[in-house]
């Protein structure tokens, strides 16, 4: 069985894309945007699935992308409403 891309799995791949390209480990990044490592490990690793879009408008800035630039990738293209 094929298990659907949620909307919180194609937010962790599109991070974990940005700051890698970056050359930042998840700790690393943590530490220059000013969000508990626990916060961002939490999410990271599938132990919740909610993100606030504070923390996520935050990521954004320390990654110097807009949230409209984050989104712009086709990892959301084709999510269903019931995949949020």
């Amino acid at each position: 069985m094929i298990r659907k891309v949620t909307f919180s799995d194609a937010v962790r791949k599109r991070l974990k894309k940005l700051y890698k390209k970056r050359s930042l480990t998840m700790h690393e990044f943590a530490v220059m945007i000013g969000i508990p490592y626990s916060t961002i490990n939490t999410f990271m690793n599938a132990k919740s699935n909610s993100i606030t879009l504070k923390t996520l408008y935050k990521m954004c800035e320390g990654l110097d992308i807009s949230v409209k630039e984050f989104f712009n990738d086709e990892l959301f293209e084709n999510l269903k409403e019931d995949e949020f």
